[in-house]
């Protein structure tokens, strides 16, 4: 018989359940140690810990039903019932709008969609403007095909803040990947006469909806520049406040990437190189590319996310930088160059892969990710761009890098419930090129 699972407190549906603020370290590295066993194609080992997490620690709510996900997605018969155990004790703390919007979020993620569509819903009766509740019932209802519900969710939204441009392009963002394009092309021009101050975000999805911004090699558009910058500029400042526990909600996977495939180049971290964060953001790879480091360089376009990356107290250096700019960069060469989620904003890579080589030293290492395209490189629904592996190679190769060392091919993180399929490369700089 499954044993029962133990909760950390008794309150664990208050406040914003993704924080994991009720977790425990052993906690999270209990889910950590299983994600990645999962990732690494080690089913068995993945249910183990999944499990033995499940069976002897006190776990919050979110990493509970994360572990509980692990063991679905093997197909482990012990997901239902230890599902049926987490709500059964879920369900009396529900006592509130806020805890049983919790809840219903919860039973979507777990599969109890019926049940955590139908508490949501009595939810937003009373508050028609959570946000967290409006996605997460989107998701649901996009998934059913109900795509005028899933927009009529948003009108309450839209009234309250009439000249929000940006939340509607939220929507259109969200509608897009969901493939109901018609309805994202109707809410993308009520949102344009919103967006003065934004142009750069609405031209974006506007490209995204239109399919242009796409190429199959290099020379096909450039997806650099001005416009490029004001874009990620946008995004990155309304987004820093909240960057860190947007992207563990989402799974997102880059830096892991990152990491697996340092480790497994077998260097030694004996803090002797010079490396630059490409696109730092808040600063995530900084805590183990440190080891490595003699000289640890920080940049961002941003100066929001620098200062969340100042807060950690890892780099030696971080400063502002255009990654599609040369003359913006800090003083090389550097022993390594590390781009993680930063290369999806960007088009043809051939002027921000020839900055990387400027800056790096012959026989240098260029580590980075990407989303996954089959062909060429285009402009997403998203907003974001992906990249496929026959054009990074060949960008790669004629800005002065060799062929791929290390590849790393897994989801990069999820939205709205499907898998972004990502994809990690460790390349040389060549020394011919020096």
């Amino acid at each position: 018989m499954t044993q029962i699972l133990t909760l950390s407190q008794h309150d664990v549906l208050s406040g914003q359940i993704e924080e994991h603020r009720a977790d425990t370290p052993a906690a999270l590295a209990a889910l950590k140690a299983a994600n990645a066993a999962l990732d690494g194609g080690k089913s068995g080992q993945a249910v183990a810990l999944a499990t033995q997490a499940l069976t002897s620690l006190a776990l919050g709510p979110m990493t509970a039903a994360s572990l509980i996900l692990i063991l679905r997605r093997t197909g482990d018969a012990a997901a239902d019932p230890f599902t049926a155990q987490l709500l059964a004790q879920l369900a009396p703390m529900a006592t509130d709008t806020a805890r049983r919007i919790n809840l219903g979020r919860l039973m979507l993620a777990l599969h109890r969609k019926e049940e955590g569509a139908a508490l949501l819903r009595a939810a937003l009766a009373e508050k028609p403007t959570d946000r967290p509740a409006i996605l997460a019932l989107t998701a649901h209802l996009l998934q059913q095909g109900a795509r005028a519900d899933a927009v009529a969710l948003w009108q309450p939204l839209f009234a309250a803040e009439p000249a929000n441009g940006l939340l509607r392009l939220d929507l259109v963002r969200i509608l897009a990947l969901s493939g109901a394009e018609a309805e994202a092309r109707q809410i993308l021009d009520q949102a344009e006469p919103l967006c003065a101050n934004c142009r750069a975000a609405f031209e974006t999805a506007a490209a995204a909806l239109r399919g242009t911004g796409a190429g199959m090699g290099a020379g096909m558009g450039t997806g650099t520049g001005a416009p490029q910058a004001a874009m990620t500029m946008e995004i990155f400042e309304r987004f820093a406040p909240t960057y860190d526990a947007t992207l563990e909600k989402l799974g997102n996977r880059g830096p892991e990437m990152i990491a697996r495939m340092l480790t497994a180049m077998a260097l030694p971290a004996k803090r002797q190189l010079a490396i630059l964060d490409a696109g730092c953001g808040t600063g995530l790879c900084g805590p183990f590319l440190r080891p490595y480091a003699k000289r640890l360089v920080g940049v961002d376009l941003s100066p929001a996310m620098l200062a969340k990356a100042r807060a950690r107290k890892v780099f030696h250096v971080l400063d502002r930088c255009d990654l599609g700019s040369i003359g913006t960069y800090p003083k090389g060469p550097f022993d390594m160059v590390i781009c993680a989620d930063v290369l999806v904003y960007f088009g043809d890579l051939a002027q921000v892969f020839g900055n990387f080589a400027a800056v790096t030293k012959p026989g240098g290492w260029l580590l980075f990710t990407v989303e996954a395209a089959e062909a060429g490189w285009h402009l997403a629904p998203s907003g974001r761009h992906k990249h496929s592996l026959a054009y990074l190679e060949e960008t790669l190769r004629k800005a002065g890098f060799g062929k791929p060392k290390q590849a790393e091919h897994n989801d990069l993180r999820h939205e709205f419930g499907k898998p972004v399929a990502g994809l990690g490369l460790a390349v040389q700089r060549l020394a011919l090129f020096a």
